[in-house]
């Protein structure tokens, strides 16, 4: 069962976001404009995923105009890795991490820096046998 996301790209007093979403479209005819198009839409929406607006600006997926928003669903997709924040830091997405836990694409781990400050690694920079996380 495909999990569907509805993103609202709701107007502003100074942006009717029917016409600029159209504009974009337009734009996206010519794939060199594309990233520049691609990097703008997601740059004033934040929240939606890029790869949600490539598909709306591509006309991959429909849209519709209510009133001064332009609604879209395209189908969720899984990270391709989890998102783990560190058990003890709070760090996100550390680049060396030992004992993760992962729940539906998010989880925790212990980080790199805090193992070395606690002194839980060797001279390798392995952990070290006694130590369990």
């Amino acid at each position: 069962m495909a999990v569907i996301d509805t993103y609202r790209l709701q107007s502003s007093p100074i942006a009717y976001m029917p016409s600029i979403i159209a504009w974009a479209i337009n734009g996206c005819a010519f794939p060199e404009d594309r990233p520049t198009l691609f990097d703008y839409v997601s740059s004033v929406f934040p929240t939606v995923p890029r790869a949600a607006v490539e598909q709306l600006l591509t006309k991959a997926v429909p849209y519709t105009v209510e009133g001064d928003a332009v609604v879209f669903s395209v189908e969720a997709t899984a990270p391709a890795m989890p998102e783990l924040t560190c058990r003890k830091c709070d760090a996100v997405n550390p680049l060396v991490y030992f004992a993760p836990m992962t729940i539906e694409a998010k989880g925790t781990c212990v980080c790199f820096d805090c193992a070395k400050a606690r002194q839980w690694l060797d001279a390798n920079g392995d952990l070290r046998p006694d130590i369990q996380l």
